[in-house]
């Protein structure tokens, strides 16, 4: 769900007694995502509806089902649903999984209706190679189903880093057959002793019935010594003839030295700097930088602050925008309280609270491994 940016915005986060632990951090040791949750969204200014979100999870003998509802208040104040997302996932024998997802809406008459089904099946061979089809079915005004999509990706590895895969997107034509409409390929190469190259073409279908790319993304990824690496990506998008042009250049410096992670993200575009016209330089346009310190306690802080342009003044320096602070610590055995505020630069020029968030998770013994 995505947040909305208004100044004095407070999340609270109850969870039962029962629930199982929180957000994991690779290499922390800290708790599995929670068996249950409740996401409370209010805004002390009245200018938007406050929101519950719950999320339940339920696992047993290789099944897993997740459910999402949303609440808002109805006409006499009380919490009502308005959407839930059912989730079901099953491990059927060691290489292949089956994943089931619906979503339902509830009308004024507060009936749930049953809006979109999805049905994914993922194949993983002993080498590695794999197979997704998924196929998307939506209600119609007669309450029966159509095919919506239908996605097909084929992956495959090729020696050590060496991968490949394909991903097709199937929609229905004028006569509701289903037809080849987008397709996106992926590959990964070794190019040196350090060095990975992926490639990713997008494509979709011409009036001809042909194939015209419309995004290439090419990322190098150096590993810099036992701790440091470095990404640079391309991204070149093509008009109507087919012809390419860079759109945007973006380079990631990754380090991690005495329980610290930094890592910063420079983005580089053509109307940067005050670049216009038919000038193809680019230039800095956006800087993120991120910093996250483990903590004693398995829990962590991570600082992230974000450098933008003035839109007004595109070639004065760039500027902080935004701020974010997430904190995660241990409150008892198996007991943790993640905070986060964000802070955003308001039309005053000055930095200001738009967020806060706290959530407490308990892990329940035995649900997760």
């Amino acid at each position: 769900m995505t947040l909305q940016r208004i100044a004095g915005v407070c999340m609270w986060i109850l969870v039962a007694p029962t629930v199982a632990a929180g957000q994991q951090r690779a290499g922390t040791g800290a708790p599995q995502p929670p068996a249950s949750r409740i996401i409370e969204l209010s805004y002390p200014s009245g200018a938007l509806t406050p929101i519950r979100q719950t999320e339940t999870r339920v696992s047993s003998g290789g099944r897993e089902i997740v459910t999402e509802t949303v609440e808002m208040p109805g006409l006499s104040g009380t919490l009502e649903p308005i959407r839930q997302i059912v989730t079901e996932t099953v491990r059927l024998g060691s290489n292949m999984t089956r994943t089931r997802q619906e979503l339902f809406g509830v009308d004024a008459d507060r009936r749930r209706s049953l809006l979109e089904r999805t049905e994914a099946d993922r194949e993983v061979s002993a080498a590695g190679d794999s197979r997704l089809i998924e196929t998307t079915w939506a209600a119609d005004l007669n309450g029966g189903f159509n095919v919506k999509s239908r996605l097909i990706e084929v992956a495959r590895t090729i020696g050590r880093d060496n991968h490949e895969s394909r991903t097709t997107l199937l929609v229905p034509d004028v006569n509701e057959t289903l037809r080849e409409n987008e397709r996106t390929d992926v590959t990964q190469r070794s190019i040196g002793a350090s060095v990975i190259r992926h490639n990713s073409t997008h494509m979709v279908r011409d009036l001809n019935g042909g194939w015209l790319p419309t995004e290439t993304r090419v990322r190098d990824t150096r590993q810099q010594g036992s701790s440091d690496r470095l990404e640079e990506e391309t991204v070149s998008r093509h008009d109507i003839n087919g012809h390419a042009a860079v759109s945007e250049r973006t380079i990631t410096r990754r380090s991690a030295a005495n329980g610290r992670d930094d890592v910063t993200i420079e983005t580089f575009t053509p109307a940067a700097e005050g670049l216009t016209g038919s000038d193809t330089r680019l230039g800095l346009s956006r800087r993120v930088r991120t910093s996250t310190t483990a903590a004693a306690d398995g829990g962590s802080r991570t600082v992230e602050e974000v450098e933008e342009r003035n839109l007004v003044a595109p070639s004065d320096p760039l500027r902080v925008t935004r701020r974010a602070e997430l904190t995660i610590r241990r409150t008892g055995r198996d007991r943790w309280t993640t905070e986060r505020r964000v802070f955003e630069l308001d039309v005053n020029g000055q930095m200001t609270a738009t967020l806060t968030e706290s959530q407490e998770t308990a892990e329940r013994p035995g649900n997760y491994r």
